[in-house]
């Protein structure tokens, strides 16, 4: 572990970060998510003019999302990419951010104006989508702000972007194929074993056993079955994944150069990287209820976050201390805590009356439990980072 003092700048961990080969890799990723977001940006002022009103408003909120996030992550990229193939050092995190309550200002500007601009008939498809697209990042960068001004004194801008970008398209892109993969196969047993168990029934009938038929109905969602399905998937199947992959760019650090303090920040960075797609998509998914959804997507990004900032430190505690089984113990409690938040959501979601005010308050109570967790992780980062005695 790196004792330099908090004033000082570290080298990246490894892969180097400004070696020229690395920072070429770097432009020629930024410059593809440049040409993605060119090209959804393309396609977010064409659609309204070949789809039905409806349909293009919700078409427009995805390609709205893809543009801003790939013209606004391909820019950080390809500014510290060009920074570090000219040999320019990183600023510290500490000072890249703005205060935290200037993006929750922004959060709630842009619900206020997102709900004001959703009942603006055919021009909501132009002038709702970048309100959506700020309420979706406003509170990660908020949580990585707060962060940031506290354990980013010492470490890189650029080793941070690296970290969630991971957490924005790699680790989702993983969980998502192999969440995929998962869903696909217990489909396929469920097949087999409708087929062994019930020869003689049709199709149809296989499917009312399971509670699927007539899936575009309002009461899908309601059906006992449906809502037990998805809390297997989401509640058993879907932490696990994710928690492994969420946080995994930190398990590559080069254990030698790297703080307790920068593992941690690295993991929240990732962490709410992870939630900001999330957050674009399931904002654009939920239209109807879109305040709502967002509003709620706060205690989800808190949750990935505190949960980034837990397996970030465990991975230092394994790789610095070799302390394995506190990543193990870590990354139970980890998916335990997603686990919850998951299954509180599926069942706030079916709830009524006093049963959705029970839900609402459980909500609430998770992403309290998150923030003091996060900020307990943070403090006790920044504690060991002051406490560190400057190196010779």
């Amino acid at each position: 572990m790196s004792n330099a003092p908090d004033g000082a700048t570290l080298a990246s961990p490894q892969p180097n970060l400004r070696a020229p080969t690395f920072s070429l890799l770097i432009l020629v990723f930024a410059a593809l998510l440049l040409f993605c977001g060119a090209c959804s940006a393309i396609c977010f002022l064409i659609t309204p003019f070949a789809s039905a009103r409806a349909d293009a408003l919700q078409s427009n909120v995805v390609f709205g999302s893809l543009a801003g996030l790939g013209i606004l992550l391909g820019g950080a990229l390809l500014w510290q990419g060009a920074r570090a193939y000219q040999g320019r050092a990183s600023r510290a995190p500490a000072h890249a951010f703005p205060r935290v309550f200037i993006f929750a200002l922004a959060f709630v500007g842009a619900i206020l104006l997102g709900i004001g601009t959703l009942g603006l008939g055919s021009f909501a498809a132009y002038i709702f989508p970048p309100w959506h697209f700020i309420a979706a990042l406003a509170a990660p960068l908020a949580i990585i702000a707060y962060a940031a001004h506290r354990l980013g004194r010492a470490s890189e801008l650029r080793t941070l972007l690296a970290s969630f970008t991971w957490g924005v398209l790699g680790a989702t892109t993983l969980a998502f194929i192999g969440e995929l993969i998962v869903l696909v196969g217990l489909i396929f047993i469920a097949a087999i074993f409708l087929a062994i168990s019930f020869p003689n029934f049709s199709a149809v009938d296989q499917l009312r056993l399971l509670g699927l038929r007539g899936a575009a109905d309002a009461n899908f969602a309601s059906n006992p079955l449906v809502v037990i399905g998805f809390i297997i998937y989401f509640g058993g199947i879907v932490p696990p994944i994710e928690e492994a992959l969420k946080v995994l760019v930190v398990a590559f650090s080069n254990p030698k150069r790297t703080r307790q303090a920068d593992a941690v920040l690295w993991g929240i960075s990732a962490g709410a990287g992870f939630a900001v797609l999330e957050n674009l998509f399931n904002g654009a998914l939920s239209l109807g209820d879109w305040a709502t959804v967002t509003i709620i997507r706060v205690g989800a990004t808190i949750m990935h976050a505190a949960n980034g900032a837990t397996m970030g430190e465990a991975w230092h505690a394994a790789r610095v201390e070799g302390r394995w089984m506190h990543l193990v113990i870590a990354y139970g409690a980890s998916v335990f805590f997603h686990a919850a938040w998951n299954v509180a959501a599926i069942l706030g979601s079916n709830a009524v009356g006093g049963g959705a005010i029970a839900q609402a308050i459980a909500l609430i109570a998770l992403s309290g439990l998150g923030a003091a967790w996060l900020a307990r992780r943070v403090g006790i980062a920044e504690r060991l980072a002051r406490s560190a005695p400057a190196s010779e």
